[in-house]
This record gives structure tokens, C-alpha cells and sequence, in this order.
């Protein structure tokens, strides 16, 4: 693998980019805040933007930046930040990354959600040498399902009572994808 960290990556109607201490109101109010966003999260909702504010400041100091990998996704046109994208685990031996995702329902449906992972997904494939990426969530959660498959990666199976998140604990459906 090639670490890089993030990198400002600019798609069509996006800028996915580092956060800034400045996406704090946008992340609670657009996404991190909202219950119906948050359904499927393994992370508790935001009660206020004090709460968006902890979390990025505990992202700013992480050590290992070059190893980082996470996206505030900020629509062009508004310049509102609508989202986020992170690589939660790497894993060395097998150069294979987990990724996950969370943008708010409104952002989703205007096919947002796609052209940021699209477009990310091909750096950690292309650019950081990934061989193989994960895309794993709940069973419940229809719409990632579908996203998943438009995203070209495949279903590989269930795991029986594996997710904790926002619904309870939850079977797990696994998808993957492999450099090509």
C-alpha cells in the first residue's frame, strides 16, 4: 500500500476534503444530529454541535495522519458540509480497508452518497494500492444494500447478530470489493 492520508478529492457536485473545526453546525444540524440519519451508526447521535465540535477536534489529533483516511463531504453549491466518509480499519496483511459512511437522507437521494464513494473508492484503489475494500452494514438498511450493487461491490454473505448500532444488535450483511 501507498498511504497517503486524505486527499482533497473534487467530483462534479462534491469536495471531498479534511474537516475543518468550521463543519461542526453542518455536521449536527445536516446529518450527526438526526435520528433517522443516524438509524444504522454504530455511534450515539449528536445531542448539539458542542458534541460535532468534540468529535472533530479528537479526529485532529490522531496521530498517524498519513494513515487516516476520512471525508467531510461538502456539496459545491451550498458549500455545506452534507456528510462523511472514513476508512475505519485497515488491514495490513491483506491490504484491505473497511469502509463506512454517513450523509444526511435528502443528500442520499440525490445519488450524492454514490459519486462520493465512487470517487474515493477509486483513490484507495488506484491511488493508496488498496486490494480490497469492505462495505459491510446492517441488513435492515435497504438503501445501503442498493448502494452497495450500484457501486459494483458484491454481496458476500451474513453475519448472525455481528453489528451493534442505533437499531440494537443487528445481523450484519457484508459486501466487498477487489482491486480489479
Amino acid at each position: 500500500m501507498n498511504h497517503k492520508g486524505t486527499k482533497t478529492i473534487e467530483t462534479q457536485h462534491l469536495l471531498l476534503r479534511k474537516f475543518e473545526m468550521s463543519d461542526a453546525k453542518d455536521m449536527y444540524h445536516n446529518w450527526a444530529g438526526n435520528m433517522t440519519d443516524t438509524k444504522f451508526v454504530t455511534w450515539q447521535k449528536h445531542s448539539s454541535v458542542s458534541d460535532s465540535k468534540d468529535v472533530i477536534d479528537k479526529w485532529d489529533k490522531r496521530k498517524d495522519k498519513n494513515k487516516t483516511y476520512r471525508w467531510c463531504v461538502e456539496e459545491k453549491a451550498s458549500g455545506q458540509a452534507i456528510g462523511e466518509i472514513e476508512v475505519v480499519e485497515i488491514h495490513r496483511d491483506t491490504q484491505a480497508a473497511d469502509l463506512v459512511y454517513c450523509m444526511g437522507k435528502a443528500y442520499k437521494e440525490e445519488g450524492l452518497a454514490k459519486e462520493a464513494l465512487q470517487n474515493i473508492i477509486h483513490f484507495l484503489f488506484k491511488e493508496v494500492q488498496m486490494n480490497r475494500i469492505t462495505f459491510d452494514q446492517d441488513v435492515a438498511n435497504e438503501a445501503d444494500r442498493a448502494l452497495a450493487l450500484a457501486l459494483n461491490f458484491e454481496f458476500e454473505g451474513i453475519q448472525k447478530q455481528a453489528l451493534a448500532n442505533n437499531t440494537g444488535i443487528a445481523d450484519k450483511a457484508l459486501y466487498g470489493a477487489v482491486r480489479q
